[in-house]
């Protein structure tokens, strides 16, 4: 295998799993092993401790009970000494000047014989492999010495050293091996989320990444990728469904003015004919030239570039002013344009934006309202929310249940009770440019009604505060 595959192969994450896992778990292994190791070896020390003050108390007894009769002394101690072979067990008994009296059989042979003068009696001392007590006894006028071999605890130490190399061997070979398998179990999902991906195409979202329903970090990535998947997928069927009607809507106008021209260049025609003509002609470029600003703010929208120049607004002025200029419209109707409470509101906004929703409302309000209607503008101020709410209402046909949830959407159309003939018909747009108006303000639009029974409008603008007082 070349460097450059060993490097890539290094650069996995189950690679790297599983060893920060081998590393992690021998650490913690040589860790517990070396505690459970001296653990063990000051178990064995005390013990052996333990064993000496049990020994020099007991010798200690025998001595009282046996004196003066020492040569029975002497037997005892030495059979005691006798009775523990493989601890290597020996006694010596000194006088208070430090004269060696007797030494049992076991006892080494140099380097025994003098008292540890300055020893505190009863602290076991270690010497030459032996862990010794010193203890007097005043009864007897003699200083009693007991001494036993480390040789079996560190023997024993040993074997168990000797296993823990043996265990450390074992964790060393396994741990990587099972390591590996567990961290490609684990990395499993995350190939399949790569793979998956992989193959996704712009055009042909339809796929989704397998949730297994463990709700582990795993599952919540592929619900994120999931919902991001869907969301790309709207946004392009979005994207597809506005430029196959931004094409439709802009071929009608330059179908017509095509025609008219055409038309126009047949023939000779009168001053007034040509006239007439080229009116049709700048109704049709004014259809287009505003089906290409609303596509253009529409766009604005898309790319968060929408209403980045603001200043401060007083709304109640501006609908009032919009009022105005509908107020004839509304006449020729024969539709009463009216106002129900309408506060003063203070607002940082893009005026000319808000004017065109404003304007885009009144217009469908009026429209949309028969000879004798009603319609109403309400605007108040929320103080509690700092918001203002912006309401219009109007008493004409209202919209279908099945329409209402989509007439926010671009190019839809109501159906047939608001539908009109196609000179007089808007774009489509109106209705969603008031709502990417108003959501590029961080407010909402909704809108309410019932066949029949007129429809409600309500804009929601956070931000609002009411005008200053004059001084």
């Amino acid at each position: 295998m070349s460097y450059g595959k060993i490097r890539v192969l290094l650069g996995t994450l189950r690679v790297r799993l599983t060893l920060w896992n081998t590393a992690v778990l021998l650490v913690l292994v040589t860790c517990t092993l070396l505690g459970v190791r001296e653990g063990l070896r000051i178990l064995l020390l005390d013990s052996l401790d333990e064993f000496l003050q049990e020994e020099i108390a007991e010798i200690q007894d025998d001595i009282r009970e046996q004196l003066p009769r020492w040569n029975n002394i002497q037997a005892g101690l030495a059979n005691k000494a006798q009775d523990h072979p493989r601890r290597r067990l020996f006694v010596q008994l000194f006088s208070p000047s430090g004269t060696l009296l007797w030494s049992s059989a076991q006892t080494p042979d140099e380097g025994w014989n003098a008292r540890l003068f300055g020893a505190p009696a009863g602290k076991t001392l270690v010497l030459e492999g032996y862990r010794v007590v010193e203890q007097p006894c005043e009864d007897a006028h003699v200083i009693i010495r007991v001494g036993v071999s480390t040789q079996r605890p560190a023997r024993d130490l040993a074997q168990f050293t000797r296993a823990m190399l043996i265990i450390g061997c074992v964790v060393l070979i396994v741990t990587p091996v099972v390591g590996y398998l567990l961290a490609g179990r684990a990395t499993q999902p995350i190939s399949e989320i790569i793979d998956t991906t992989a193959r996704l195409q712009p055009a042909q979202l339809d796929e989704r990444l397998p949730v297994r329903g463990t709700q582990d970090e795993l599952d919540r990535l592929s619900q994120t990728i999931n919902g991001l998947l869907d969301r790309i997928a709207r946004y392009l069927d979005q994207n597809r469904s506005f430029t196959a009607h931004a094409a439709h809507e802009l071929r009608t106008p330059l179908a017509a003015i095509q025609t008219s021209l055409e038309v126009a260049l047949l023939g000779d025609r009168t001053v007034d004919e040509y006239k007439e003509e080229l009116l049709g002609l700048l109704e049709e470029l004014n259809h287009l030239r505003l089906l290409v600003n609303q596509l253009l703010i529409l766009a604005e929208g898309d790319a968060g570039q929408l209403c980045t120049v603001r200043e401060q607004t007083r709304l109640d002025q501006t609908v009032q002013k919009a009022m105005d200029m509908f107020q004839a419209v509304a006449e020729v109707k024969d539709v009463q344009l009216t106002r129900e409470q309408f506060d003063p509101v203070v607002l940082h906004a893009d005026t000319a934006a808000l004017r065109q929703v404003i304007n885009n409302l009144l217009d469908n309000a009026i429209k949309h309202t028969p000879s004798g209607g009603r319609v109403s503008v309400r605007l108040c101020y929320e103080g509690q929310t700092g918001e203002c709410v912006l309401s219009i209402r109007d008493t004409g046909i209202g919209i279908a249940p099945t329409d209402l949830p989509h007439i926010f959407e671009r190019f839809y159309r109501a159906n047939k009770a608001r539908a009109r003939d196609r000179r007089h018909d808007g774009t489509g747009l109106g209705l969603s440019l008031c709502r990417t108006i108003v959501e590029a303000h961080g407010g909402t639009i909704t809108a309410q009604s019932s066949p029949g029974e007129g429809a409600i409008f309500t804009v929601h603008l956070p931000g609002a505060c009411p005008p200053p007082t004059p001084a």
